[in-house]
């Protein structure tokens, strides 16, 4: 007779025990996934906001740009004379070479 009280015991108390740590199981998922809504609400947030002020940053670049362009087009023609002043040096390093390499040293 101890042992059909021990079972229906056991079949009363282990239900009620997985009962337990099911809702408490449950409740710990659901306040995990509240706060990472909570989390990945914010990270979006903080993600529009960059995007707000790179776009910001991008407006003013183009209007920063056009009175840069003078000088852009000065640049250009300075590069181009330099372009071609290293060109002329280059060929009068060659010619010096060519003499310099039959010219007797001591």
């Amino acid at each position: 007779m101890a042992h059909f009280w021990l079972a229906l015991a056991l079949f009363v108390v282990l239900p009620a025990l997985g009962a337990v740590v099911l809702f408490l199981r449950a409740r710990e998922l659901f306040r995990d996934v509240k706060r990472g809504g909570r989390t990945l609400a914010q990270g979006l947030d903080d993600v529009s906001e960059r995007l707000e002020r790179m776009s910001e940053r991008a407006e003013s670049i183009g209007t920063t740009a056009q009175p840069m362009e003078p000088s852009v087009a000065r640049l250009r023609t300075s590069l181009t004379q330099l372009a071609v002043l290293r060109s002329a040096l280059q060929d009068v390093q060659d010619a010096a070479g060519r003499v310099t390499a039959v010219y007797p040293r001591k």
